[in-house]
């Protein structure tokens, strides 16, 4: 299936990916060299293991609840949070109730 990332300009209503499909919990909004947008779902008792990206990220806690589990502990995010990653620090996801993140990513030059 062919991806079908954002335009400069166009809007895309995030709303439209909510529960539609299981199979892949992450959708690729926006990609370039240099920035990435990801829509993830996080159902209730599904883990994301320990992972990093190579560029400084924020995570936005569109609805549900969610628990990012970071080295300095465990931070609980539901709608509305947002929380800023540093390039390379360590995370991972857990669900507490189905929930939403987006996640995005400036990459360095």
């Amino acid at each position: 299936m062919a991806l079908d990332h954002a335009r400069p300009g166009e809007v895309k209503n995030l709303n439209a990916f909510a529960g539609s499909d299981k199979e892949a919990p992450r959708r690729t909004i926006v990609k370039t060299d240099r920035f990435q947008a990801i829509y993830v779902t996080v159902d209730h008792d599904t883990k994301i293991a320990r992972h990093r990206v190579p560029g400084q990220a924020t995570v936005q806690c569109l609805g549900g609840k969610v628990a990012l589990v970071l080295d300095e502990g465990t931070v609980t995010m539901s709608g509305g949070d947002w929380m800023y990653l540093e390039r390379n620090q360590e995370h991972a996801v857990e669900g507490i109730d189905d929930g939403a993140l987006l996640v995005t990513i400036l990459f360095d030059e």
